[in-house]
């Protein structure tokens, strides 16, 4: 009879679903790139924050460009849109701290800790005010930050550590992770504008080509916006980014781009288009084009395509 009262309860209060996005959440805040994209291949996840947490680990192990439509991708699931809503999510923030837009980050950080309920302070974004004002050397600010977490029990180590750190510019720079971040940062200032996010990675890679994260969600960025100009123009760097091969999401681009025009693009010569791509491409036009569209067997056989994210979902 327990057992019974049990399962009916778990069925008509527990959310599953806010669970789900909350290990996403929890996964992307500890860096385990590896357990996302586990987590995922064994049940693809079907939310923004989730698939933002998903795209992160694909780009952090540079895979975006090789599976991310193996997954149901959307415009907007690199980055998540602000809402002021409670906490905004972790996540939204998270992608710009990874890239190396850290003003952004911080913004958002700032933006939880303004709107966080029952005026209880988020340690999360207060660690991730901290992290941005030392990799900005602001470091009387990062002080504000850090020694509120000093006096908690699971981040006081922590915070003492970067304490210990605070002004010492050869101690920071030499740090394995504290000077890998600071490679990340732009060297420009630019606005902020949710709609043109493209400007600010294209900042970043000039600030930094060896940006492997930011070159995956550029050229993600304008895969998904079905933008394939600025697709094409990222593709002239792909060798001096180190990829001798074009990965299968821009592979599927390509060939799509080669069924449209008269001659190859210039930036496409000298990469490969696989023949399974090649005969792939051949029986989807054979689908789409049908006279009797069967978007069911399109979707069956070719769901996991660019393709088909091109010509079936926004």
């Amino acid at each position: 009879m327990l057992s019974a009262f049990t399962i009916a309860g778990i069925a008509n209060f527990g959310d599953f679903k806010t669970e789900v996005v909350m290990t996403y959440e929890n996964l992307a805040y500890m860096e385990e790139w590896d357990e996302i994209i586990k987590k995922a291949e064994k049940e693809p996840p079907d939310d923004p924050v989730s698939m933002a947490a998903l795209n992160l680990a694909l780009a952090k192990r540079r895979a975006l460009s090789e599976k991310m439509f193996h997954f149901d991708q959307g415009a907007n699931t690199l980055f998540i849109g602000y809402e002021r809503r409670g906490m905004t999510p972790f996540i939204t923030g998270e992608p710009y701290y990874q890239l190396g837009l850290y003003n952004f980050a911080q913004m958002f950080a700032m933006e939880t800790i303004e709107s966080t309920p029952d005026v209880k302070y988020p340690v999360r974004s207060f660690k991730r005010m901290a992290e941005t004002f030392i990799i900005n050397r602001q470091y009387d600010i990062a002080q504000k930050y850090l020694q509120p977490l000093s006096r908690t029990l699971f981040y006081r180590r922590w915070a003492n550590e970067c304490i210990s750190l605070l002004n010492d510019e050869e101690r920071i720079n030499s740090h394995p992770y504290w000077g890998e971040m600071r490679k990340l940062r732009s060297k420009y200032d630019f606005y902020y504008n949710y709609d043109q996010l493209d400007l600010a990675l294209r900042y970043l890679l000039v600030s930094n080509p060896g940006n492997n994260t930011a070159y995956e969600y550029l050229m993600a960025y304008y895969l998904l916006n079905k933008d394939f100009d600025h697709f094409l123009a990222g593709i002239s760097i792909a060798r001096e980014s180190g990829y001798n091969e074009l990965p299968l999401a821009w592979q599927e681009a390509a060939a799509y781009i080669a069924t449209r025009l008269p001659q190859l693009p210039p930036q496409l010569a000298g990469f490969t288009i696989r023949d399974d791509v090649k005969n792939n491409i051949r029986s989807y036009a054979q689908l789409f084009s049908a006279e009797k569209q069967d978007t069911t067997r399109i979707k069956k056989e070719f769901g996991k395509t660019y393709w088909y994210y091109l010509h079936f979902r926004e």
